[in-house]
């Protein structure tokens, strides 16, 4: 679906042919071209903050900022004021310092849980490669004919228990 946009151009006196080689460039279409000026309507400023009746206090408020009529109501209450108005009131300082002190706090529990609780996980890995190497070394090769007549000992007694038990 085309979408289409406008655009209001002024052209400037004997540039016409400029003006609007570069409005084709732009990729811009001409439309139409009307002789004279017409000003768009100014917006009409209400003096007015609408608020429900029912807010009582906050539209008493709103009706005595109404009473001071466009101006801004800083400059009103004096340069001190704009001064501090213009700072923020300090809720960006304030802001900024609790900013830091959360990032604190954050860094602290990175480094507990990178140094301290994932320590015990890394140490029984750690442990469990140690003995898996110390089992594969003892376990290496053919084993010794002492061991092997230790074992055959060992399993021949068990079968002379169990027959002597039964």
């Amino acid at each position: 679906m085309p979408r289409w946009e406008y655009k209001v151009v002024s052209l400037r006196d004997r540039q016409y042919t400029a003006a609007l080689n570069e409005f084709g460039l732009d990729g811009w279409e001409l439309v139409s071209v009307i002789s004279e000026a017409v000003e768009p309507p100014s917006p009409e400023r209400s003096s007015a903050i609408p608020l429900p009746r029912v807010l009582g206090r906050l539209e008493e408020a709103a009706g005595k900022l109404n009473k001071l009529g466009g101006a801004d109501p800083a400059v009103r209450l004096g340069a001190r004021w704009q001064e501090r108005s213009d700072r923020g009131f300090g809720v960006d300082t304030a802001y900024a310092a609790v900013g830091r002190g959360v990032v604190s706090v954050a860094r602290v529990v990175v480094t507990l849980d990178r140094d301290v609780v994932d320590a015990y996980p890394r140490g029984a890995g750690a442990v469990a490669g140690l003995l898996g190497r110390a089992g594969e070394r003892a376990h290496r090769g053919v084993p010794s004919t002492g061991l092997v007549a230790l074992v055959v000992g060992f399993v021949a007694l068990a079968v002379a228990g169990v027959m002597v038990w039964l």
